[in-house]
């Protein structure tokens, strides 16, 4: 006999066999199996009605049903085989078994499924809630189909003559087909642009990494390195002399235009090293510019002796539609959207300080190490400027000339797109004067906001939001009709919403239920949930004994500092213990350090803790005064629920 823990099974030994129900635990679809097999079995027996249960009892091998039917065989006998199903379902099933499998029917989506595995998944979860009140007829059913299938095949079947057909069988099969279609072009499409990838990818040369390892290998064995030959590890005054001469960390020769990595000489032998001094640079060798003075390339160009055109075309949609030629039946079909290109990005640019919203032009610019605006920009908004500690100093190409100019003020803001789809971390940029665009960001906007760029594709996409800056996805607009080049007709659809509200009708039930039975509980249990009497009204006849190692310690630990926002909140939880008297003023010589830890709830007092681990070394502890650990935890393994609690004081 299989364990009662895992799932009972129907057998089927043929229609002229009584079906058997074995042992294990029941779920709705096992019922659903077994009450279709009996009705298999009823129709080639013709048993009367009166007879029926009284026939198939013997198929029930499960020691809990057999025991349950048992202790009242005649009234059960009696009861047709619909009640007894009732009833079985109501005795072995959770309570709320109809309305679980009710709310996951009503969550169901295609997803990346197709539509005809959705549409058989849907199915199967109705079919569980036959002779119930949650069974969802055929034009229900359709409307869950239209609700859960994907945006595209919502809108090609918005716009085909699936839209007026009546009859639920053929709407499947039509929605199907186009489904079916649209999977097909998107696999055409992608093995089209595979190919073309792969024919655009030149071959790679043949390796030659055996040949590599194998030469190394022999270097190594027939060069065998000596003992005592690797040089001494580099100092702090030879690194810093080697940084300013040209150096390479290898060979440790100055003024050299090769770098570790590519370097023709061996290392240094270690027999007779010398360390390294300013007698070892070569004659003429200079030193190389301190790079804190030195200024730093911007790629912009700060003004211009004509005036800069920039091309700003609209995030429109690039579409291939197919000729006359290629149109056959396969009208449902959707057109290929090619590409989204912006070569500027117009952006909402939304500052701390003050609640505006406008529209700027930003260019992005991976060569800029500094993020820059114009002053103009600043003063529209009306950034408060920053004054650096000192003036940093840039090179920028003016009229064919490079120049040096300085920046001495930074201003903070943050930046959305038009859609409000994406908003960027905080941006502190320099306000250059003469810049040509509104916003220059550079690697410090792109560092901090991970964004990764690929010019190949023209892409700058936000890594942790996945939004692409340059090809910004439009946001859809619900309210606008979505046929245009489709049918003249315009059908409205009032009854897509009935599954959200129904959703919503049940979540309001479920949480009135809810209320319900906490009050009961609490009421149930009203010493547990009752509030903590004061510390004069509790019981004085428990008795804790404490033993020291050493009663003449005195332990007196420093406390810990608390930010100052956190003042008020000491007093209150100072005065609630105080209150009900769990502490009390004291001058003792002991001292324990005490802090809090917020919570995640900013409205709830935070959790009040002592730092007492100095003052538990010095006690002397019993042997497991509480359960075991291991017990506790064999226990908890057992059991299918668990809770927790948090326990303020």
């Amino acid at each position: 006999m299989s364990p009662a823990s895992s799932k009972a099974t129907v057998e089927n030994r043929g229609a002229k066999h009584v079906p058997v129900l074995t042992d294990g635990e029941l779920d709705p679809d096992v019922l659903v199996v077994y009450e279709n097999t009996v009705q298999d079995h009823f129709e080639e027996k013709q048993y009367p009605t009166a007879d029926q249960v009284r026939k198939i009892l013997g198929g029930l091998q499960s020691p809990i049903v057999r025991e349950w039917f048992t202790a009242d065989r005649t009234r059960i006998q009696s009861l047709s085989f619909m009640k007894f199903m009732h009833e079985l379902r109501v005795k072995f099933l959770e309570s709320n078994w109809e309305q679980e499998v009710e709310q996951s029917l009503l969550a169901m989506s295609q997803g990346d499924s197709s539509f005809k595995d959705f549409a058989r998944r849907l199915k199967a979860s109705n079919t569980r809630l036959v002779n119930t009140s949650a069974h969802l007829s055929k034009a229900c059913l359709r409307q869950q189909l239209t609700v859960g299938m994907t945006q595209a095949l919502h809108m090609r079947v918005n716009n085909s003559e699936a839209n007026t057909q009546t009859d639920y069988k053929l709407w499947k099969e039509q929605v199907r087909r186009i489904n079916d279609l649209l999977a097909q072009t998107y696999t055409d499409v992608m093995k089209k642009s595979c190919n073309a990838n792969r024919a655009n990818v030149p071959a790679p040369d043949p390796s030659r990494k055996y040949n590599s390892l194998s030469g190394s290998s022999s270097n190594k064995q027939n060069n065998p390195v000596a003992p005592g030959s690797k040089p001494p590890t580099l100092t702090a005054k030879e690194k810093v002399l080697l940084m300013k001469y040209r150096r390479c960390f290898k060979c440790r020769c100055l003024d050299q235009k090769h770098q570790s990595r590519d370097c023709p000489n061996d290392f240094p032998s270690g027999v007779g090293y010398r360390e390294l001094s300013l007698s070892d640079v070569p004659a003429g060798c200079k030193p190389e510019p301190d790079r804190k003075t030195r200024a730093h390339p911007v790629a912009a160009v700060l003004g211009s002796s004509h005036d800069i055109e920039y091309a700003t075309p609209a995030n429109c949609l690039s579409v291939l539609r197919r000729s006359p030629a290629e149109s056959s039946d396969d009208d449902d079909v959707s057109n290929l959207v090619v590409a989204v290109i912006s070569e500027i990005p117009s952006v909402n640019v939304s500052c701390d300080t003050q609640s505006v919203s406008m529209l700027y032009s930003v260019m992005l610019d991976s060569g800029s190490h500094l993020d820059l605006v114009s002053p103009l920009f600043a003063t529209q908004l009306k950034l408060v400027p920053i004054a650096l500690s000192s003036p940093e100093t840039v090179s920028v190409a003016i009229g064919g000339e490079k120049t040096d100019i300085s920046f001495s003020h930074v201003v903070k803001f943050r930046l959305s797109d038009p859609s409000f789809m994406y908003t960027s971390r905080i941006v502190t940029a320099c306000i250059a004067p003469q810049l040509s665009v509104d916003v220059l960001l550079g690697l410090p906007f792109l560092e901090k906001n991970d964004i990764v760029l690929r010019a190949k594709n023209r892409t700058a996409v936000c890594q942790k939001a996945n939004f692409d800056l340059l090809n910004p996805t439009a946001r859809k607009d619900t309210s606008a009709d979505v046929t245009a080049g489709g049918p003249k007709h315009r059908t409205n659809h009032p009854s897509d919403c009935i599954g959200a509200v129904r959703e919503h009708i049940e979540c309001l039930a479920v949480q009135d239920e809810l209320d319900k039975l906490s009050l009961k509980v609490k009421e149930k249990y009203k010493d547990v949930f009752a509030d903590v009497a004061h510390l004069d009204d509790l019981p004085k006849d428990v008795y804790c004994r404490i033993k020291l190692k050493d009663a003449e310690k005195q332990i007196m630990t420093r406390s810990y500092s608390t930010p100052h926002k956190y003042c008020e909140v000491w007093g209150v939880l100072i005065q609630q213990h105080l209150d009900t008297g769990r502490i009390r003023p004291s001058n003792s010589q002991h001292a324990s350090p005490a802090f809090i830890i917020p919570k995640s709830d900013p409205t709830v007092l935070p959790r009040w803790v002592n730092d007492y681990r100095q003052l538990n070394t010095n006690t002397i502890p019993d042997s497991y005064p509480l359960p075991r650990i291991d017990d506790i935890m064999a226990d908890a393994v057992k059991g299918k629920s668990r809770s927790i609690c948090d326990m303020t004081y």
